[in-house]
This record gives structure tokens, C-alpha cells and sequence, in this order.
């Protein structure tokens, strides 16, 4: 079995062999530079990358730009939403309440928060997404102007107008909830007698040095010259835009008064910091904390187990690791601590397009010295570059296209925004060479020789 670049860089280190340990680290970078210009290339990656590993940052770099408009390179003290990667930090705000016998994790929610119209859901259960809660889609989303920023008091309301329903018995099933993890924020608040931002700068923050982190309210963040925005990519004009064109797309913001599920902003820098906890930390009790990283034997769609915090997995080669990704509106973004190297990874995207899993799967074989499988890129974005380069001309479009399936995947609902953009702009043209362009290179596609023909039905 081949050993890991880094893990191989580990045990030289202990044997003292510094030329080859600093050889083992070059070609880590290499590698990591490589994949990334890639993905900035593609479009598929825009923001920050760190790798640390044993207290070594052997990778740090930005890519692409803070602002497309102006073309601003992203800065050292630069700030990214990071969505659901907050969870961890609100798990382990609760685990200081425990710690500190203010709450229980058997605790009833009813308990803190009686206004709630479910009887036996626990704190644990919210930590573990097991509540049965249903999620911000099912909520929030259906019952909320996305012209107006909503706050934890506004979700609360519509959790007792509305009364959903739970999706199973409260400790049976895993079913991810951002709404628990608000539930989570409210029980700090009313416990602690502080507000979710204050307590968690205070007791977590501050201890391990994480200078550069704020939980911003949505006017706060926007004054911020160190805050980035975030992007979605506009097929019809091959361009980056902000989000806020699309409101009801755009939940990073109609959410951004909310906290415990998102709501943190900061860096790669204060990220690995918070990684800190996994070698040593005192911000809750030993035992406390042993429970906060135990898996639970809660098997999730995206990793091996689930603990009071944390997606938990194991590798046969880099051994288990603690991670969490992020992601709404156009931010994207992943931690992963590998607990035997104490590697730490953080990404951080201000642009919808990133494929987190993916790239989190690519520097994990990177690490474990495996070859890359680079995901397929957007075939309906290179049908939008290449129009916008030859000026929206139908025949040198024609001319420059080919067709390579080995490399591009179709997307339907990237399609349905091409075409989308086209016929607003009262280009239906273009969406008919378009649709014949993609029947030459995907010829058995029944999808789009109904939607040609239909197409040419109404021009006709």
C-alpha cells in the first residue's frame, strides 16, 4: 500500500531525513497548484486554499478574484461566508453549556423553548439531526418574502403558525435540518442571557485566537471592506453576477439575520485555528469534549458516522477525519481534520459553480497519493464562452464549437438557464442552433430532440 505524500513527510520528519521530507512536501504543492489553477481555469473554483499539516501550513494561496466588477484579488484578512460550517461552532457552544451544567444533552427543547409545538425532541437530537425536523425548503422557504432578511424570531414564528409536520420520530432517522441547528442558537441565547454572536466570540473566538472571525448582522457585513460577496454565473452572458439579482435564489441573504445553522464569517487562517481544538483545548471539559467528537453509529449520506458536531469518515490510508462543508447562494466551502497527521484542509469559493465534493475528494487523493479523477466540466458553459467570443455570430460559433463528451457533462437545469437567458433576451435563435449543437454531440438525448422540435414548431 503506498504511503501519503504527507504522511510520508510525517515519519521522515521524526527520523530527521529534511531533504527528502522537503522534497515529499514540494511535490504535495505542486500538486495542489496544479489542480487549482485547473479548477480557477474551469471556472469551478474562486477564493482560498490551506493545507497544514503536524502545525506546518505547507499550502496557502488564493485564487481568481474578491470581485469580478473591479477584478480585486482577494486579501489576507479577506472574509468568507462559510453557511453550515457554523454548526460545528454552535455544537460546541452547546457542548460549553453541558460542560458548564447550565443544559443537558437529554434535555427537552420544550424545556427552553416551550413555544416550540414538538414535546419530545432533545438537545442531542437537534445536535445530531435526528429531531425529525424538517428543513428551511419545507419551512422557511414557502412561507417567506425573499425581498426581506428574515431572523431566527421570524423562523420561529413560522414554526408555530405553520406546525409542520415532523419527517419521522424524533431519534429514528438521520435527516439533515438547518432549523434544529436555529433551535440550537435560541436555547444559547435564552441559557446564556447573551445574544448567539456574543457568546460564541466569547467562548470560543477569543480562547483559540480567532481574531479575524465575525458573526455579522446583514447591514454590519455589507460595510465590511474585508468581506467577500459572493457569485452565481450567468450562462447567457458568460459572466459572474450577484446573487442578489435572483432573490429567491439568493438565501444567503433573505437568511442572513439567522444564526446556528450560518451566519459566521472568516478566514482560512482562523479556521485552522479552530482545528486547534482537535490537539488541545479548554474550553469545555475533557469528558465533554471526548463526547462531542465520539461518532455516534449514525451512518449519513455523505460520510461513514455522525458525532456531536461533526461528519466523521475513515480512510484506509489517511486514517478518520472530522470535516464539515458549507454552502448557499453563490459561497462554498469545506473543513477536514485528519486526527493522525493533524492535516487540516479549508477551502473557501465565493462562486456557486465550485464542486465542493469533488475537489474535497481530489486533494484527499492527492494527500493519499492516488491519482486524480477531475470532474467533467459544464458543456453548456462552453457553449455560452464560446458564443459570447465569437460576438453571438451563429456561423463562427459554429466554426469554433466541437463537441468533446469526454471531458463536458450536460446539465438540465444549466441548459434550462442558457435558454432561459436567450429567449429574455429575445434570442431564440441562438436557442436553436444551440439545441442542434448539442443533438450533434449528444444524438440520442430524447430530452432535446423533444425540446428542438418544439422549438422549431413555434418558429415556424
Amino acid at each position: 500500500m503506498k504511503l501519503s505524500l504527507l504522511f510520508l513527510a510525517i515519519i521522515i520528519v521524526l527520523t530527521g531525513c529534511n531533504n527528502v521530507n522537503e522534497y515529499a512536501k514540494a511535490k504535495t504543492v505542486s500538486k495542489l497548484d496544479s489542480l487549482f489553477n485547473q479548477l480557477e481555469q474551469d471556472g469551478l473554483f474562486n477564493g482560498d486554499m490551506l493545507l497544514s499539516a503536524n502545525g506546518d501550513v505547507i499550502f496557502h494561496k488564493s485564487f481568481g478574484y474578491k470581485d469580478f466588477e473591479s477584478k480585486t484579488s482577494f486579501a489576507q484578512n479577506s472574509l468568507f461566508e462559510i453557511a453550515s460550517i457554523t454548526k460545528p461552532f454552535t455544537a460546541l457552544a452547546i457542548a460549553k453549556l453541558v460542560s458548564d451544567s447550565k443544559i443537558g444533552y437529554s434535555d427537552l427543547v420544550k424545556t427552553y423553548i416551550p413555544e416550540l409545538p414538538y414535546e419530545s425532541i432533545t438537545i442531542e437530537q437537534l445536535i445530531n439531526h435526528t429531531s425529525g425536523l424538517p428543513d428551511y425548503a419545507q419551512v422557511l422557504y414557502p412561507n417567506w418574502d425573499y425581498n426581506k432578511i428574515a431572523d431566527n424570531n421570524d423562523l420561529m414564528q413560522i414554526m408555530i403558525e405553520k406546525n409542520p409536520k415532523l419527517l419521522s420520530r424524533p431519534g429514528k432517522e438521520w435527516k439533515y435540518s438547518n432549523i434544529g441547528y436555529v433551535m440550537l442558537s435560541i436555547i444559547i441565547e435564552r441559557v446564556s442571557g447573551k445574544s448567539y454572536p456574543e457568546y460564541v466570540q466569547e467562548e470560543i473566538f477569543n480562547p483559540l485566537g480567532m481574531v479575524n472571525s465575525i458573526i455579522p448582522d446583514y447591514n454590519e457585513a455589507l460595510k465590511l471592506d474585508s468581506y467577500v460577496d459572493d457569485y452565481v454565473y450567468n450562462f447567457g452572458n458568460d459572466k459572474y453576477l450577484d446573487p442578489k439579482n435572483f432573490p429567491s435564489f439568493d438565501n444567503g441573504t433573505f437568511t442572513a439575520n439567522m444564526y446556528g445553522a450560518s451566519g459566521i464569517c472568516t478566514n482560512a487562517i482562523d479556521l485552522l485555528k479552530f482545528t486547534d481544538i482537535f490537539k488541545s483545548q479548554t474550553i469545555v471539559s475533557d469528558s465533554i469534549f471526548k463526547s462531542y467528537l465520539k461518532p455516534q453509529n449514525i451512518k449519513t449520506p455523505m460520510s461513514d458516522d455522525f458525532t456531536k458536531g461533526w461528519f466523521y469518515s475513515r480512510d484506509s490510508i489517511l486514517g478518520p477525519s472530522y470535516f464539515f462543508v458549507g454552502g448557499f447562494a453563490g459561497y462554498r466551502s469545506l473543513i477536514q481534520y485528519f486526527s493522525k497527521s493533524q492535516t487540516t484542509i479549508v477551502i473557501l469559493s465565493n462562486i456557486y459553480t465550485t464542486p465542493v465534493w469533488d475537489i474535497k475528494r481530489m486533494v484527499n487523493e492527492i494527500l493519499a497519493n492516488k491519482g486524480i479523477k477531475y470532474p467533467k466540466k459544464s458543456f453548456v458553459r462552453k457553449i455560452s464562452k464560446s458564443m459570447r467570443q465569437n460576438n453571438y455570430d451563429i456561423k463562427a460559433f459554429e466554426e469554433d464549437f466541437s463537441c468533446d463528451t469526454s471531458q463536458y457533462k450536460l446539465r438540465e437545469y444549466e441548459l434550462n438557464e442558457l435558454l432561459d437567458d436567450y429567449k429574455s433576451a429575445k434570442k431564440d435563435s441562438l436557442n436553436l442552433i444551440v439545441l442542434k449543437k448539442i443533438l450533434e454531440c449528444y444524438p440520442n438525448d430524447a430530452s432535446i430532440i423533444n425540446r428542438l422540435e418544439e422549438l422549431t414548431n413555434i418558429q415556424q
